[in-house]
């Protein structure tokens, strides 16, 4: 296994801040599995993360991605679940293993962002009716009148990114019925800048760094 790779780190926020480096390959510590990254699909997060810091307590350098794709290349201390060689994909959220997430009566401020376009929401659903929006795409703040939103019986409910065991049926399930996924473009490793551009341009698919 190489001792140097190469990664892209953020030294600050802001795209500016984005740069690439060659760095030593850690050490897995106990629990810990060291993954050789193949590809990343980019996620809204990514973007957000790195021109805001998304009121995340980001430690300086940090390297932005929510999904990816590698092969297990070296495990720590009491590690069961994965062994050298599996192959594994990262779970967005990756302390929540199960049931309902912790914490909802009290959360930070960065998992309550949301935004309709301005009072068109209560004009356009159907009675009883729902609309699905993403965060991402849609803006980061909510402002609509009351009054249509209870003569329409409209139920808002805010939803988030599964739990590790839903990944995990997903996984099965797309294994299964053999669905591929739908893939915009892809960029080298080196790409990153142009690959965020594309993403700005609001693709039809994902957008797929290949690493290596």
């Amino acid at each position: 296994m190489a001792d140097i790779m190469r990664r892209w780190q953020m030294d600050g926020i802001g795209r500016d801040a984005l740069s690439l480096r060659e760095v030593a390959v850690p050490e897995p510590g106990p629990e810990e599995a060291l993954i050789k990254v193949a590809a990343v699909s980019l996620n809204h997060r990514d973007k957000m993360v790195i021109e805001t810091g998304r009121g995340l307590p980001l430690k300086f350098p940090f390297t932005p991605g929510s999904d990816l794709a590698g092969t297990v290349v070296a495990v720590g201390d009491s590690v069961t679940r994965f062994a050298v060689d599996d192959q594994v994909i990262s779970v967005f959220t990756p302390d929540w293993l199960d049931g309902a997430r912790a914490g909802d009566a009290r959360t930070p401020s960065y998992w309550t962002l949301g935004r309709f376009y301005s009072g068109k929401v209560a004009e356009v659903v159907g009675v009883c009716g729902h609309i699905h929006l993403i965060v991402a795409l849609e803006g980061f703040e909510v402002s609509t009148p009351v009054l249509p939103i209870l003569m329409k019986d409209i139920t808002i409910h805010g939803i988030c990114t599964g739990h590790r065991h839903a990944l995990t049926e997903l996984g099965s399930a797309i294994d299964s019925t053999e669905t591929k996924p739908v893939i915009g473009a892809r960029y080298p490793f080196g790409d990153l800048p142009a690959a965020l551009d594309h993403l700005d341009r609001g693709p039809f698919g994902k957008i797929v760094v290949e690493v290596g």
